[in-house]
């Protein structure tokens, strides 16, 4: 049952990226459209969602200080979704959201 104040899930990527979030019931979606730049100025203003998930490309389309302004956003969190993701960058990825190192 979910909190009354629950705030939600986000998702931001190409339309392939966000179909299968869209199936399993996610209703904020947002498609690239535009400049990945300027999107993500407007997602990290978002005080509506608590978590984004986002396709890794679209972080190639940004500048390295919005990269890393998304990087150590806390509200919301970003978590970037890989094809190619390995251990390590996965181990960083849970350290850096839940600040605990579960593989030791």
């Amino acid at each position: 049952m979910p909190m009354e104040n629950e705030k939600g899930l986000a998702v931001y990527g190409t339309k392939d990226f966000a179909l299968g979030f869209m199936l399993a019931g996610v209703k904020k979606v947002f498609i690239t459209e535009g400049s990945p730049e300027t999107e993500m100025k407007s997602l990290l203003a978002d005080q509506e969602s608590n978590v984004i998930l986002l396709e890794d490309e679209v972080l190639e389309g940004v500048s390295p200080m919005r990269k890393r302004l998304v990087e150590n956003s806390i509200k919301p969190v970003f978590v970037s979704l890989s094809k190619h993701m390995g251990d390590e960058a996965l181990r960083s990825m849970v350290r850096r959201s839940i600040g605990v190192d579960l593989w030791k």
